[in-house]
C-alpha cells in the first residue's frame, strides 16, 4: 500500500511539472494560459487577468490609438519612459556588478595583506624575543663579569695591602739595620 502511494505521488509530480509553463519576464507580453495550467513566474510583479477584462483593456487600447493623437503620444511617451527605465535598471545592474566586483577585489587585497603583516608581525615578535633572550644572556653575562671584577679587585686590593705591609716591614728593617750599623 505505502509503494502504490508513494508511485501515485510520484506520478502527480511529474504530472504538474509538465503542465508548468515559465513566464517570460522581459518587457510588456500578454500570454495566454489556459485553466489548470501552471505557470512559473521569475519577475517581481505579473498581471493575471480574465478573457472578459483582458478584452476590455484591449479595446480601450485601440480606442486610445484611434480617437486622440495626444493620448496616444501619452502612451507612446508611457512606453518610451518604461524602456528608459528598464535601460536605467540594467545600467544600475551594470554599475552594481562593478563596484561588487571591485569590492571583492578589495576584500581579497585586505585578506591578503592582513595574512602578509600576520606573518610579518610573527616574524617580528619572534624576533622581539630572540632579542630579549639575547639582551638576558648580555645581562648576565655581565653579572658575571660584574662579579669576577670585584673578586679580582679585591684580590688585587689585598695584594696592594700585602705588599704594602711588606714595604713598609722592609723599609723598617732597612732603617733598623743601617741605623744600627
Amino acid at each position: 500500500m505505502k509503494k502504490f502511494i508513494i508511485l501515485c505521488s510520484i506520478a502527480c509530480l511529474i504530472e504538474v511539472q509538465s503542465l508548468a509553463q515559465s513566464f517570460n519576464c522581459a518587457g510588456l507580453s500578454a500570454s495566454r494560459y489556459y485553466l489548470k495550467d501552471t505557470i512559473v513566474v521569475n519577475c517581481d510583479t505579473v498581471f493575471l487577468l480574465n478573457k472578459q477584462t483582458y478584452s476590455f483593456y484591449r479595446n480601450q487600447l485601440k480606442k486610445i490609438n484611434t480617437a486622440d493623437p495626444k493620448l496616444k503620444e501619452l502612451v507612446s511617451t508611457q512606453s518610451d519612459l518604461i524602456n528608459l527605465y528598464e535601460k536605467r535598471i540594467l545600467d544600475l545592474d551594470g554599475r552594481y556588478t562593478a563596484l561588487r566586483k571591485t569590492f571583492d577585489e578589495t576584500l581579497k587585497n585586505s585578506s591578503v595583506f592582513i595574512e602578509t603583516s600576520s606573518g610579518e608581525m610573527t616574524s617580528i615578535k619572534n624576533s622581539l624575543g630572540k632579542a630579549q633572550n639575547n639582551i638576558a644572556a648580555a645581562q648576565d653575562s655581565i653579572s658575571s663579569v660584574k662579579t669576577i671584577l670585584i673578586k679580582d679587585m679585591a684580590r688585587i686590593k689585598k695584594n696592594n695591602v700585602k705588599w704594602g705591609i711588606g714595604g713598609v716591614i722592609l723599609g723598617a728593617l732597612v732603617t733598623i739595620a743601617l741605623k744600627g750599623q
